[in-house]
């Protein structure tokens, strides 16, 4: 098997057995093939070789992809010596090197495509088989963002909206103001609680202003800051505070990773549910 690096090779262990060579892609695939993790290949194959239904023969690393040749008893199907392999490496992996899952922004380690093909066996009678799933791993630039975004005083008025995952918060925030027909007119700031004067982290307009605020309290502005620096998994929930006076605040959650689709805008909004409340409920006239 040609490779840009060999990691181990073995004999076959198993009397009768189906030999494969599989090759298996990550989301994002420079993340699969960094040194650390080479390191955390073989022991996790050797582990999963110990319930003798499987046994590894070459575990290769290419620029794309990692390679095995493997050999399965009969009744260890393809599809279940995939499973195997995944779990068993990708549990390995993020146990030793808990920040990988961060990089990959929700996403699991292995992607779903995969190559797949029978080779030579012995005592299988099993004729030669190819077979590939044509899902190219994605890249930031092809992935998308599908955000849920509630008013808190009132979460049955939301939007879904989509939008680049490499866009900044400046964007997002334009985003959700338009999807709610205001004007962006106002300063605001992303919070990891509602509250926000007790808030952990954040992020504001301010500080891309030059604002004293965020100079002495050394808070991160909007306009530069990706999307990614928030929302790593699905389901992670901050808070978006748009205009410190009347102080309109959304939940904003990230419900889906989506991938970018060719003559398509963004951001854009997906779905509108209930009526979007006036930005400035009053008449400023009479203030």
């Amino acid at each position: 098997m040609a490779s840009d690096k060999t990691l181990y090779t073995s004999k076959s262990t198993l009397n009768s057995s189906i030999r494969y060579h599989l090759a298996l892609p990550t989301n994002y695939r420079k993340l699969a093939l960094c040194e650390q993790i080479d390191e955390v290949l073989i022991p996790a194959c050797l582990q999963l070789a110990k319930n003798g239904t499987l046994s590894f023969l070459e575990i290769a690393v290419e620029k794309d992809c990692v390679r095995f040749i493997i050999e399965a008893t009969p009744d260890y199907s393809a599809e279940d010596t995939i499973d195997a392999i995944k779990k068993g490496i990708e549990d390995d992996v993020v146990k030793k090197f808990p920040k990988v899952k961060d990089l990959l922004n929700g996403l699991e380690f292995w992607h779903e495509g995969y190559f797949i093909e029978t080779m030579s066996s012995s005592n299988s009678g099993t004729p030669p088989l190819t077979f590939y799933q044509d899902q190219p791993p994605m890249t930031l630039d092809q992935t998308t963002y599908i955000f849920e975004v509630k008013l808190a005083h009132a979460k049955r008025i939301k939007r879904k909206i989509e939008i680049r995952c490499t866009d900044s918060l400046r964007d997002l925030a334009f985003a959700i103001t338009h999807a709610y027909d205001f004007e962006f007119d106002q300063d605001y700031g992303f919070y990891d609680r509602p509250n926000w004067h007790k808030a952990t982290q954040a992020f504001e307009s301010f500080t891309d202003k030059g604002h004293r605020r965020g100079i002495v309290l050394n808070i991160p502005g909007v306009r530069h800051t990706k999307l990614t620096t928030l929302w790593q998994k699905v389901d992670t929930c901050w808070y978006f505070l748009f205009n410190y006076g009347t102080k309109w605040l959304f939940m904003v959650t990230l419900k889906e990773i989506g991938v970018k689709q060719k003559k398509t805008d963004y951001p854009r909004i997906l779905e509108k549910k209930g009526e979007a409340p006036e930005q400035y409920p009053y008449d400023e006239q009479q203030l």
